[in-house]
């Protein structure tokens, strides 16, 4: 969701009303709220954050999030959104959904050790986080690879191959 704009005080209640309810039928929402825009007439936000999963949780909370979810929680720490930037509570969001093999936080995952953002730099990891996305024809990560192989940081350098992973990036 993009609250609270467009949101009416009639979507509001609705939406509160979801998210109380959801749970019991295995729904779980995940709401972007944009704290600059106004809330709707008459709409307490605090009855929303009580409504709210805690994502921060170790417990069965965190667990049952989607591999989306799990990448979306890593972005909303990487970039502070909703939540103070912390590279460290990235990496560990983009780790449980690139363990299951989810492409998008394997690229991240594979950024952040590049980088050295919330783990130590290790460009031999990168390349290991990056080539499981890449394998997935995730481009971003193909062309990751391509830079690492052109530069040789992570392996060897190899100009044949880092064309081949630049050429599947395009496709």
């Amino acid at each position: 969701f993009d609250f609270p704009v467009n949101f009416t005080e009639s979507s509001a209640r609705r939406l509160v009303s979801i998210v109380k309810n959801g749970p019991r039928c295995g729904v779980y929402s995940l709401i972007l709220m944009d704290s600059s825009k106004k809330l709707p007439y008459g709409f307490n936000i605090e009855e929303l954050r009580q409504l709210a999963v805690v994502f921060e949780s170790e417990g069965a909370v965190s667990r049952s999030l989607s591999n989306e979810g799990e990448h979306l929680m890593g972005e909303k720490y990487y970039h502070g959104r909703g939540v103070p930037k912390d590279y460290t509570e990235a990496v560990k969001w983009w780790r449980k959904a690139a363990e299951q093999n989810y492409a998008a936080a394997q690229r991240w995952l594979g950024r952040c050790y590049y980088y050295g953002e919330g783990v130590v730099k290790d460009f031999v990891e990168a390349v290991k986080w990056w080539r499981k996305a890449a394998e997935q024809n995730y481009a971003k990560a193909q062309h990751d690879m391509g830079l690492c192989y052109a530069s040789g940081e992570g392996g060897e350098k190899d100009y044949v191959e880092a064309v081949k992973w630049y050429h599947k990036a395009a496709e």
